[in-house]
């Protein structure tokens, strides 16, 4: 269904029968530890995903990056399980 965008552009999903579902696509923030090159390759799924480096700076820190999503609504991804840490210790950073 061309034309019907969700929040961050995200298209709606069509569901037989004509209904409609307004599923809201995640912004990803990627970690340093994942190639900054996905950014471009998970765009048309997760439009407005960033890479901590570009975001950012490089080498930023675990708190940093935390920090960022939280305030710009951003899901975390990661190869490392700091975050999962800082989930127990901080709560869950999107609002």
């Amino acid at each position: 269904m061309s034309g019907l965008r969700g929040r961050a552009g995200a298209p709606h999903h069509a569901h037989p029968g004509g209904l409609t579902d307004a599923r809201v696509t995640p912004r990803l923030l990627l970690d340093e530890n994942l190639a900054a090159r996905l950014v471009g390759l998970l765009q048309h799924e997760f439009l407005g995903s960033l890479h901590v480096r570009d975001a950012i700076r490089p080498a930023a820190t675990d708190a940093e990056v935390w920090e960022y999503a939280r305030t710009h609504d951003l899901v975390i991804v990661s190869k490392d399980d700091d975050f999962q840490r800082f989930s127990v210790w901080r709560g869950f950073p999107r609002r």
